[in-house]
C-alpha cells in the first residue's frame, strides 16, 4: 500500500515539474499564454489609439522601416548589378559568335 502512495506521489511530481519545464521553456502551454498575452497586448495597442508623446515607439518604428527600406534598397542594388553584369556577358558573347562566324566567312573566302 505505501508502495502505491509513493508511486502515485512520484508520478504526480513528475507530472508538475514536466509542466512547469514547459512553461518556462516555452512548451506548448506557455507559447499559448505567450500568444494570449501578445494578442491582449495587441488590442490594447489598438483601442489607445495614436497618441502623441510616445516617442520611442514612433522612433523605433521609424527606426526599424529605415532599415527595411535599406535593405529593399540594397536587394534592389544587387539585382541591378547582377542583371548589368549578365546583359555585359551576353553582349560579350554575342560579339565573340559574331567574330567567330566572320573568321569562319574569311577562311572560306581564302579558300576559294
Amino acid at each position: 500500500d505505501s508502495l502505491c502512495l509513493c508511486t502515485l506521489l512520484f508520478v504526480c511530481v513528475c507530472v508538475c515539474e514536466r509542466e512547469w519545464s514547459e512553461r518556462g521553456r516555452g512548451g506548448e502551454r506557455g507559447e499559448r499564454e505567450r500568444e494570449e498575452k501578445g494578442r491582449e497586448r495587441n488590442r490594447g495597442e489598438k483601442e489607445k489609439g495614436n497618441k502623441k508623446g510616445r516617442g520611442r515607439g514612433r522612433r523605433e518604428r521609424e527606426s526599424r522601416e529605415r532599415g527595411e527600406k535599406e535593405k529593399r534598397e540594397w536587394r534592389r542594388k544587387g539585382e541591378r548589378e547582377i542583371e548589368e553584369r549578365e546583359q555585359k556577358r551576353m553582349k560579350g558573347e554575342e560579339r565573340n559568335r559574331k567574330e567567330k562566324e566572320e573568321r569562319k566567312r574569311k577562311k572560306r573566302e581564302e579558300r576559294k
